[in-house]
């Protein structure tokens, strides 16, 4: 491939098409509409909960194979972490929580 030094090669990240359907409008919205549903409620309790999955990447190899072969495959362990946070609209953080598999904490 000739290279353009405008342009590079990249891998593109999967969205779903409902994701890519939101439009400033519909968050305009959103916004608006979660103002009116929590005005009556205090801020300690309202609390917002993200989970992060991480994995490690063993990265895409390049490999030679038969010709034929559509799809193949290189066999690796992969490993994960979830790390939990929590936040209320007051400013209140309790510790991430973190789950992880190990035979030792």
């Amino acid at each position: 491939m000739k290279h353009h030094p405008e342009l590079s090669v990249r891998f593109a990240a999967n969205i779903k098409r409902t994701r890519a359907a939101i439009n400033e409008q519909i968050l305009r919205d959103y916004v608006r509409n979660l103002g009116e549903v929590v005005k009556d409620i205090p801020s300690e309790n309202i609390w917002n909960f993200d989970e992060s999955n991480l994995t490690d990447d063993p990265g895409r190899k390049t490999v030679i194979v038969k010709c034929g072969i559509k799809y193949p495959e290189k066999i690796c362990s992969q490993k994960s972490v979830s790390i939990m946070i929590a936040g209320s609209a007051a400013g209140d953080i309790p510790p991430p929580y973190v789950v992880y598999r190990s035979s030792h904490l």
